[in-house]
């Protein structure tokens, strides 16, 4: 098997879909789990196609619930050959906290060090209200021809973090408490030297996805007067944050 190092084009395609995208979208599609044992997984979409999903190791059945492994199907192509090969549980990631840096997208300001007394006379009181969870985007970690062996040259991190909206009006102080009450944001690293397979006959080509899974709803910022008690503002906006329930999930698809 001839083996490749990563070129610079591949690089520069990796760090272009860096952002993440969808392997290929189908999350309009509903799916259902018609087989599920130690080396695959069945799903069946409603006009009848079915997509298989192999496991790399046994155990991974009991660690990938329901509505996770419909979540990678309907990131994957029902003409993919799709294998699921490491599994990361958020406890051995390592973790940041989110007021070290999340960003207030309108304005541009980081929390870090932003957050100045606005004065001894007010508080911030945050109640979050989890909606739902959800994947977020597969990102496209390396594509490798079949016959091929691709081999890091540089180290790749995975990183799942917070996300708020509808705070561009919120004082530094409110914003500070808003960011210390989300999780923590989560990195996986593809170490440099680690090395990726191409397809089996009849493939042209694997491409490697990690899928980060967040959990959403909406919050509320208030502004409390600390002598009366009163709250003088109020702030509301949607958050997301990394999935505590959920792992990543590395994953490939094998196309045609």
């Amino acid at each position: 098997m001839l083996k490749k190092s990563i070129t610079g084009l591949t690089l520069g395609l990796m760090l272009l879909f860096a952002t993440g995208v969808y392997a290929k979208g189908l999350e309009e599609d509903k799916f259902d789990i018609v087989e599920k044992s130690n080396q695959k997984i069945i799903v069946e979409k409603s006009d009848g196609e079915r997509l298989i999903i192999n496991l790399d190791r046994p155990d991974f059945k009991d660690r990938l619930s329901d509505n996770l492994i419909k979540d990678i199907a309907e990131q994957a192509d029902i003409s993919d050959n799709v294998t699921i090969h490491d599994i990361i549980e958020p406890s051995s990631c390592i973790t940041i906290p989110n007021n070290a840096g999340i960003l207030n997208s309108k304005n541009n300001r980081f929390s870090l060090n932003a957050a100045q007394p606005e004065s001894l006379l007010y508080r911030y009181e945050v109640t979050k209200k989890y909606t739902d969870r959800s994947p977020l985007a597969a990102q496209l970690i390396i594509s490798v021809a079949y016959g091929e062996t691709a081999t890091l040259k540089s180290s790749i991190t995975v990183t799942n973090s917070a996300t708020i909206s509808g705070a561009t009006k919120l004082p530094d102080e409110g914003l500070a408490e808003l960011n210390a009450s989300l999780n923590a944001s989560v990195t996986y690293t593809y170490e440099k030297g680690r090395t990726f397979l191409g397809p089996s006959k009849g493939y042209t080509s694997r491409q490697y996805y990690s899928t980060r899974f967040h959990d959403r709803g909406n919050y509320i910022v208030r502004k409390i007067n600390r002598i009366t008690g009163n709250v003088s503002e109020t702030y509301t906006g949607t958050y997301g944050e990394p999935s505590l329930q959920d792992p990543i999930v590395n994953w490939s698809r094998d196309i045609k």
